[in-house]
C-alpha cells in the first residue's frame, strides 16, 4: 500500500496541535484555527482534524471547560511524529 502524502495545511494543522496553544496548554478547534497560517471556518478545521483523526494521527482527549464552556482537546500520536 502506497504512503498516504499529506498536505501542507494538514502538517500545518499537526505542528500547531504538538506546539500546543499559546499558554502551554492542549489545543481547542479554537486555538487551531487561531494558530493555522491560513484562515478558515470551524467547521473546515473540523472536518481537516476529523480526517487526522481517521488516519491515526491525532485523537480526541477529552474535554477542558475553557470560558464556561466545554471544549472538545486534540493531542498529536506517536504517528504522527514521524511527519513534524
Amino acid at each position: 500500500m502506497a504512503e498516504i502524502r499529506w498536505t501542507n495545511k494538514q502538517i500545518d494543522i499537526l505542528r500547531n496541535i504538538h506546539a500546543g496553544n499559546k499558554d502551554g496548554g492542549r489545543c481547542s478547534v479554537y486555538d487551531i484555527m487561531d494558530q493555522v497560517s491560513y484562515e478558515c471556518k470551524r467547521d473546515a478545521m473540523l472536518h481537516s482534524i476529523r480526517v487526522l483523526v481517521k488516519a491515526g494521527l491525532v485523537e480526541r482527549s477529552g474535554t477542558e471547560l475553557r470560558a464556561g464552556r466545554q471544549v472538545r482537546i486534540f493531542t498529536v500520536t506517536t504517528k504522527a511524529l514521524e511527519y513534524l
